[in-house]
């Protein structure tokens, strides 16, 4: 499953071959946004059992490897759809189950939350199309640069941007840009989010610039048809009109 804001730059064969271990689903985890931002935690807690209420990494839906019969063998459409019928019957007046109702991330996270496999995060570098973090986000990025001796790359400015290795022969971070959010490149209005990039200086180059390149690749000519062909596609001309009677 790819969303169609997503630019492959990669071969999808290892992503393919992914074993799922009895998972019907592999993601790439956001930490950034935990469940517990995604759900109303204290009202789950009311009106359910106190273990049901979801806790850790929601996961992004931009790219996903689905078990088809794991998926249908554990119910997963009837456990997102259980999620979003509480959300739905929840009354106004005490709260929301989840805090962005049109968000589908929050229902599936919950639906397989312990049941799904983590992907490296270089099969998904999501949030490309966004132009701020929300500050539980940002602190949540900043403190994984540190942990990975990469200092702040936007000089503490709300942007997305992602401090990524830069690729090793085509092998390395970002295989599946995932421009999700408002600003779109191919709309014109990329956010200055930045992207490995193995002939920038830094390391990192526009992702919104990598779009137009990857769609701008020279297409194979089309060879002109040989005559023989020509003639072979050339209808028969029609027969001739019998003459006119005396």
């Amino acid at each position: 499953w790819l969303h169609t804001d997503a630019l492959v730059q990669a071969d999808l064969t290892p992503l393919w071959r992914t074993p799922l271990a009895g998972k019907p689903v592999a993601a790439v985890e956001d930490c950034s946004r935990p469940l517990e931002g995604l759900v109303n935690q204290s009202l789950l807690v009311q009106l359910a059992a106190p273990s049901q209420a979801p806790s850790g990494c929601s996961i992004d839906l931009g790219v996903l490897v689905v078990d088809l019969r794991q998926w249908q063998a554990l119910d997963v459409s009837a456990r997102v759809d259980y999620w979003a019928t509480i959300h739905a019957r929840t009354p106004d007046a005490i709260g929301r189950i989840f805090s962005q109702p049109l968000d589908p991330r929050a229902a599936l996270s919950t639906a397989v939350r312990g049941a799904y496999v983590r992907l490296a995060p270089r099969w998904n570098v999501f949030g490309l199309g966004r132009r701020a973090y929300t500050p539980p986000e940002r602190d949540y990025w900043v403190a994984e640069w540190r942990r990975a001796g990469l200092a702040d790359p936007f000089g503490g400015a709300p942007s997305p941007v992602r401090a990524l290795a830069a690729p090793r022969g085509g092998e390395g971070e970002g295989r599946i840009l995932h421009f999700s959010g408002g600003d779109k490149p191919w709309a014109g209005n990329g956010s200055g989010a930045l992207c490995p990039s193995p002939t920038s200086r830094t390391g990192l180059s526009s992702c919104a610039a990598e779009w137009p390149r990857a769609t701008a690749l020279p297409r194979k000519k089309r060879r002109a048809p040989s005559e023989k062909a020509r003639r072979g596609s050339q209808a028969p001309p029609p027969p001739p009109l019998p003459p006119p009677p005396l």
